[in-house]
């Protein structure tokens, strides 16, 4: 496919071409399964290669129908292939095959870590979309009951289990105190119960192993002197079937350096900090190792510009928080992973340049 003209410094013509790496791996998340395979595939193919599809072992079912569709709409067996099984079984063997030219990884960063380590050895190009911890900012002259929206869907919504969830609240100390009021409020006032129940806004976490994951790190926030002041514990109840439900929590009077503030927890879990002045918000902001996404609320466009500019993560959202479209690259910086998927990037990442001269005497 010839895509781009260079600008030529002789006689001669200079174009290049992007060519399929040949065999994708894929490796999805139980979170959003269908949405990030789809991504995932939809690019790959259209950049020209073959695709196997590795799902979580937890959510196999969106990728094997994804799978069914391709057959159906006349896809030819083959151009996408879908494996299903165990990370260290499955994935490993997927990553480590010889015919395998590319690997996209989403997921955490441990295993985007051991996943890199593998390419590196066999010199093949990776793009690993990895975990967060994302900063949710709000300036004094916000509009806040807006952005007290903003922050509890951007937390609370998936009952936080999403990579890019406003898990960090960053409020301006001169409004502090009402600001916080009022997205406790909101968040007590959020109804937990099954995902298919009518008026139903925080539904149980992905299994009863995660759920005790996140209370211990609300345990952890209560040893380094946090305060909850909202949740913090599983419902009381009775009427609730079954299931990994916990109740939206949020905690306050920690610091930064605190484990529940540097570590993703992916849970509903939202730790408050207060900050004086941007210089002070933008070094507590980037004081994690990931940089994924961060949010912003300020009626001041200069500031919100220089605060974008600032914080170190693939996507700001300001005045809004988790809108999303395939047009635009996503990913991260620092230990969020490398390469960017969605958009003009989403294509490309699937494909290698290659440059032709033309000699022209």
């Amino acid at each position: 496919m010839v895509s781009e003209i260079a600008p030529s410094r002789g006689p001669h013509v200079a174009n290049v071409v992007y060519e399929p790496f040949g065999v994708v791996a894929a490796i999805t998340p139980w979170n959003s399964p269908l949405t990030l395979e789809a991504q995932k595939v939809a690019a790959a193919v259209a950049a020209g290669n073959a695709v196997v599809l590795k799902p979580s072992e937890f959510t196999p079912g969106p990728a094997l129908e994804l799978g069914r569709i391709f057959l159906d709409a006349g896809v030819p067996a083959g151009i996408l292939n879908v494996v299903t099984g165990l990370g260290g079984e499955t994935g490993l063997a997927l990553v480590q095959h010889p015919e395998v030219r590319m690997i996209s990884f989403t997921g955490g960063t441990a295993t985007g870590r051991a996943i890199g380590r593998i390419a590196a050895e066999r010199l093949v190009p990776v793009a690993l979309e990895l975990g967060g911890k994302s900063p949710h900012i709000v300036f004094a002259d916000a509009d806040l009951d807006a952005a007290a929206e903003g922050v509890v869907s951007g937390i609370f919504t998936s009952s936080g289990q999403s990579c890019i969830a406003g898990s960090r609240l960053f409020i301006e100390r001169s409004i502090y105190d009402d600001f916080l009021a009022r997205v406790v409020e909101r968040t007590k006032a959020l109804k937990v119960g099954p995902p298919d129940a009518d008026g139903s806004q925080v539904a149980p976490l992905s299994s009863f192993v995660h759920r005790e994951r996140v209370e211990a790190y609300v345990q952890s926030a209560r040893d380094d002197g946090g305060t909850i002041v909202a949740g913090g514990k599983r419902p009381d109840d009775a009427a609730l079937p079954a299931g990994a439900f916990y109740e939206p929590t949020i905690i306050t009077g920690l610091t930064n350096e605190a484990k529940a503030c540097r570590e993703e927890i992916f849970g509903p879990l939202l730790c408050v900090l207060p900050f004086d002045g941007e210089a002070d918000l933008v070094e507590q902001a980037n004081g994690t190792s990931v940089g994924l996404g961060c949010g912003i609320w300020t009626e001041s466009y200069k500031k919100a510009w220089r605060v974008s500019r600032a914080i170190e993560v693939g996507t700001v959202w300001v005045n809004t928080y988790k809108e999303l479209t395939v047009a635009v690259p996503f990913g991260g910086f620092k230990d969020s992973g490398i390469g960017r998927e969605k958009g003009y990037y989403g294509i490309r990442v699937y494909q290698e340049p290659k440059t032709i001269l033309w000699g022209m005497k």
